[in-house]
């Protein structure tokens, strides 16, 4: 080793070093409000973004431990390198069980630096209110979109569309400067030459691209309307993800689990995520971007304020379900650092997250998120409090953020009432592109549930092996029953199911070769209309569910239909 290794420690500066809580991460939206903040925030990002792929804290550098270029970062892993350069493993964990956990590091190293970058800016502003400036400066956490509380306007947040942004010079002047936030400038050494077309071909990062020839541009119209289709659908989702499932195999991550535990998993939320903030082909434009395509997301500005809702989704789970972490399961087909189809526990290292200048971090380190020097708003003063008032103060506060919008109509309300929902599978990687399945009742649009996978070729050993892993989600139908059918009698299965049979269901993406997919194409799909009784309970309480019942050839003749005897296959 001739160099120190890039050890991450999250934020150095900061009021927790003041003996004071630890600063809260705040959501995008409150975060602008403060112009000191924001005016940091988009300095800080910028140097990042200006400094060389070879500095392994530069944005660039950052990005590529997600995917491309595929070369090592920060000297971790096998000293020797693969025989052929071009199968180089990569980092890659998705499907397993240290997603979650893999990721708060990864979180924590862009805010380590972005914290760096900050207070290195503060030092050239010469204002009156300097020790004001000084205190944001030490104070600044990477912030959160929180994409599933849907605000009046259900748009994206306007900072991320825009190419410039008005920001206070250090002379304390209104100054306009670029955006780091609309996009990404590739340099000749981030290898975005190496990447696989269209991307290769793209000088900068896109959200919803509007071709996939050089010369495309990012489609904000599209990306705000790809959002306010799914919002409220995501924002069920998250609800349920957060409040009914219990055990860590559902919840960490996308890939079938025995004994369907009637939610998306937190990887399963954030993938459709992806899909939106990037755009896919076939969905309000002819390209995928790069928040669609797992090997060059981390190059895109949005991922972490995606990714830092994800932990912080993370820790509003948990801290329900204090008994319940990391549990053993399998890294479908390895990666560089972790043997194919290798064991991982909550002892397993998290490559390559140093700890240390010999030792990495393990996700049974990362239980508080205080270890890094951050915190959310949502659990300020709530440790001060009894266990069982904490408890209930914070169901309290995601139902404030998550409950569906919609009301359940009085009449369908008792005992009797029933959630339906459509339960979701397909092999990931058959079609060798991200592609979403998309839900039609009628001709109204319902919900989807998206493969975040590589669009073409990739080094991605975890992707590339792992050809035949089965993945699932979840789309709820009860909201687009109670508005398109308002003369529904009830929620019981002679009520329903018979306006089950008019589901349509279509496919989003492009093949390896450019041309649109079709849900023909995708013959590992599995779909299955499922239902169960649901009581919401006290504000303070968690919904009680019924067992699920499955109702199989209500689809028969459409994509998807499968008989109860092949559903497990």
């Amino acid at each position: 080793m001739s160099v120190p290794r890039p050890v991450i420690t999250g934020a150095l500066q900061g009021d927790i070093y003041l003996n004071k809580p630890a600063p809260n991460r705040l959501e995008f939206r409150e975060f602008v409000k403060d112009r000191r903040q924001f005016s940091l925030y988009i300095q800080a990002l910028q140097r990042m973004q200006d400094n060389n792929f070879s500095n392994d804290f530069s944005f660039a550098a950052i990005g590529g431990i997600h995917g491309y270029p595929f070369v090592q970062w920060g000297d971790s892993g096998n000293p020797t390198p693969p025989t052929d350069p071009d199968h180089f493993g990569g980092y890659c964990t998705h499907g397993s069980v240290v997603f979650p956990t893999w990721h708060r590091p990864y979180v924590a190293l862009f805010e380590q630096e972005l914290n760096r970058q900050a207070n290195e800016v503060v030092k050239l502003y010469h204002v009156p209110d300097l020790e004001e400036w000084l205190t944001v400066a030490r104070n600044i956490r990477s912030p959160f979109w929180d994409w599933a509380h849907v605000p009046e306007s259900n748009s994206v947040p306007v900072e991320i569309t825009l190419p410039e942004v008005d920001i206070i010079g250090p002379d304390g002047a209104p100054k306009r400067t670029w955006n780091p936030l609309y996009s990404y400038h590739f340099k000749p050494e981030d290898l975005y030459d190496t990447f696989p077309l269209p991307f290769s071909q793209w000088t900068q990062t896109l959200k919803h691209p509007t071709d996939s020839g050089p010369d495309a541009q990012s489609d904000m119209k599209a990306l705000n309307q790809t959002y306010a289709d799914n919002s409220s659908q995501m924002r069920t989702k998250t609800y349920r993800c957060l409040t009914t499932l219990t055990d860590w195999e559902h919840f960490s991550n996308h890939t079938t689990v025995q004994e369907p535990g009637m939610a998306d998993s937190l990887e399963t939320l954030h993938d459709t995520m992806h899909y939106e903030i990037g755009g896919l082909a076939g969905v309000y434009g002819p390209a995928t971007g790069h928040m669609g395509d797992p090997t060059v997301a981390g190059l895109e500005p949005a991922f972490y304020l995606h990714h830092t809702n994800v932990d912080r989704l993370l820790e509003l789970w948990s801290a329900l379900n204090q008994d319940v972490w990391v549990v053993p399961g399998e890294q479908p087909g390895g990666t560089w650092t972790v043997p194919v189809d290798g064991i991982l526990d909550v002892n397993s290292d998290l490559t390559p997250f140093w700890n240390s200048q010999s030792s990495y971090w393990k996700s049974s380190e990362l239980r508080d998120p205080t270890i890094f020097n951050y915190s959310y708003p949502e659990f300020n003063d709530l440790y001060t409090l009894p266990a069982p008032e904490r408890r209930r103060k914070l169901i309290e506060k995601i139902k404030e953020l998550y409950a569906p919008g919609w009301q359940v109509p009085s009449k369908h309300q008792g005992p009797d009432y029933r959630e339906w929902s459509l339960h979701i599978k397909f092999k990931k990687y058959q079609l060798g592109a991200p592609f979403t399945v998309l839900v039609y009742l009628g001709d109204v649009y319902v919900g989807t549930v998206t493969a975040f996978v590589p669009g073409r070729e990739t080094k991605c050993a975890n992707c590339r092996r792992n050809v035949g892993t089965e993945i699932e989600g979840f789309v709820f139908l009860n909201e687009v029953l109670f508005r398109e059918y308002q003369d529904l009698p009830s929620t019981k299965n002679e009520d329903v199911l018979p306006i089950l049979k008019d589901l349509k269901f279509k496919l989003a993406g492009s093949k390896p070769d450019g041309t649109l997919l079709d849900i023909a194409d995708l013959t590992s799909l599995k779909i299955a209309p499922v239902c169960y009784s649901y009581q919401e309970g006290a504000k303070d309480e968690l919904p009680t569910l019924g067992e699920p019942e499955y109702h199989w050839g209500v689809l028969e003749g459409k994509p998807g239909n499968t008989p109860a005897e092949k559903w497990a296959l």
